[in-house]
């Protein structure tokens, strides 16, 4: 057996207890004795087991409840009771406290070993079905951030950003809080990419996403909405501040040189809840409408929506 396996006897006899370490130790184990309930807490608490040997009868304490103890300090300990009689009570008992076995004294050493080796091949199956369970959790969790994110961009993508406004929505409800959406578009995106190619274009979309993640705060979010349209959810944020993040965003997009084969701008819509509108439809509606006169405007622009702006139109 390895030497790695590391095997804590608790007895009361100091005898006994050192003779069986000797023997355990010629076999490749690695041994240690308490003598009573304290000293083998202590032992615990400095040092890594993976097998207790516990005398149900203790000078100071009753072997499967010291065991019980033993778990909460190490739950991945492997225990063994000894014993020099057996019942029904004390079997039912052990194993409910997370025993693998007993063995009754006097011991033979093959039972202790064998029962050593069913510890140790537990602890074994109990930790790969752990690290099992802990991938199967990081795989359904990297599953997750897929479904939410674009995967050119690697900002939210449109389905996330639906939902993370619908939540917002609903805290700016509760809490009486303003809330502002940009809508965002690469003008004459098209212009761009044609003559340098569609991986140029995706190279040029995703150093604009970067620009437009950096110009806002941790609690906002920046998604692709489709194509060069982006949008961007700030919780919290009033009309007024809105817009001027907003045409931070464009400026820094209008400066940006980076490994860009030209000039990019882009043209955003502002709209905020519950200023401009009433519930989720009509704000990105209005973000959308606030987008397009930029475009009008002669686009690289940022407007911030008005009632001027849908007068002609129905929501």
């Amino acid at each position: 057996m390895s030497k790695e396996v590391k095997v804590l006897i608790i007895d009361g006899d100091s005898g006994f207890c050192q003779t069986l370490a000797d023997i355990l130790n010629e076999k490749g184990l690695q041994t240690d004795c308490a003598h009573n309930g304290a000293e083998a807490l202590a032992k615990i608490e400095q040092g890594s087991f993976t097998v207790v040997l516990i005398d149900v009868n203790l000078p100071d304490a009753d072997g499967i409840e010291l065991f019980k103890n033993i778990k909460q300090m190490s739950p991945d300990i492997e225990g063994i009771i000894v014993t020099g009689y057996a019942s029904i009570e004390s079997a039912v008992a052990a194993v409910r406290y997370g025993t693998i076995n007993y063995v009754m004294k006097p011991l033979v050493v093959e039972d202790v070993l064998t029962s050593i080796g069913d510890a140790v091949n537990r602890q074994q199956l109990i930790s790969d079905e752990k690290k099992r369970l802990s991938a199967e959790i990081a795989e359904k969790e990297r599953f997750q951030a897929l479904a939410t994110v674009d995967g050119l961009t690697g900002l939210y993508n449109r389905r996330y950003f639906h939902e993370f406004l619908t939540r917002e929505l609903d805290r700016a409800d509760r809490y009486s809080h303003d809330l502002s959406i940009f809508m965002v578009d690469i003008d004459d995106f098209k212009s761009y990419q044609d003559p340098h190619g569609h991986q140029e274009g995706d190279s040029a979309l995703q150093y604009i996403s970067q620009i437009l993640g950096k110009t806002v705060r941790g609690d906002d979010i920046v998604a692709r909405y489709g194509g060069e349209e982006f949008a961007a959810i700030l919780p919290e944020v009033s009309k007024g501040d809105g817009v001027v993040i907003a045409d931070r965003m464009r400026v820094a997009v209008e400066n940006a040189k980076g490994s860009l084969k030209g000039k990019i701008t882009i043209s955003v819509g502002v709209a905020s809840y519950p200023t401009d509108a009433k519930n989720k439809k009509q704000l990105i509606k209005r973000a959308d409408d606030a987008l397009y006169a930029a475009k009008r405007a002669g686009k690289n622009k940022t407007v911030l929506w008005d009632k001027s702006i849908t007068k002609n139109k129905t929501d």
